[in-house]
Order: C-alpha cells, then structure tokens, then sequence
C-alpha cells in the first residue's frame, strides 16, 4: 500500500501537469512550426503523460478518466478557437489528444498488471518455504 504522503505528492504532480498543460494549451504559441503534423504527436504524448499519471483517487473508473481527458482536450482546442491568441481549433489535434488519452490508459493498466503479476510471483515463492 503506497503511503498518504507518496499518494499526495503524486496528485500534487499531477495537478501540476494537469495545469501546465491546459494553460501552455490556451497561451499564444512559442514553438516554431515544424514539419506538417507534427504537433499531433506533442499532443497525443501530452495526453498520453496526462492518463498514464492520473491518480486512482480521482475518477477510479479508467471509462470515466478517459472521457475527462478526451473532452478536456475537445474543451481545450474549443477554446484556442475562441480566445485571441493565435492559435486556432483543430478536430485533428482533438483526436490525438483522445488517442493519447487511451494510450495512457492503457500503459498505466500494463503497468498495474505487471506490478501485481510480479507481487504475486513473491508470494508465490514465499509459500513453499
């Protein structure tokens, strides 16, 4: 069991992430373009990081932190489509940040699943002796 103090530093970082990627998301642009779509995989790894990170105290179902990630993003390009900054709406980049969402989703269940596997090898050896 991960201690109190490991599981609010954990949010905390993620709250950080969570915070950074949606005001970087609504400020003016400061990267250089890049090669035609490139941009697709900044936001389907900043989505990825997104899931991957979310804490289990915050929406436990991973169908419920999917659709908060995904309509996050959808929320996040609406509104680079309204605010003067620059930037503008894109449906493409609303669909990488939902293919990062699941894709996070599924590395940390990968994860969560190797964990357990490799407790159970411990207790499994532990039995016999």
């Amino acid at each position: 069991m991960r201690s109190t103090i490991s599981r609010r530093l954990h949010t905390s970082i993620w709250g950080v992430y969570l915070a950074a990627l949606v005001i970087f998301s609504l400020l003016p642009s400061f990267i250089p373009p890049g090669p035609e779509n490139s941009d697709k995989f900044m936001h389907l790894a900043a989505y990825s990081i997104l899931t991957c990170l979310w804490p289990e105290s915050i929406l436990q179902s991973p169908c419920r932190r999917f659709l908060a990630a995904a309509g996050l993003g959808v929320v996040l390009e609406c509104g680079q489509g309204i605010l003067p900054t620059g930037r503008f709406a894109d449906v493409s980049d609303a669909v990488a940040n939902g293919l990062g969402a699941g894709i996070g989703l599924f590395v940390q269940h990968a994860m969560r699943g190797a964990k357990e596997g490799a407790r159970g090898k411990k207790t499994s050896g532990r039995e016999g002796t």
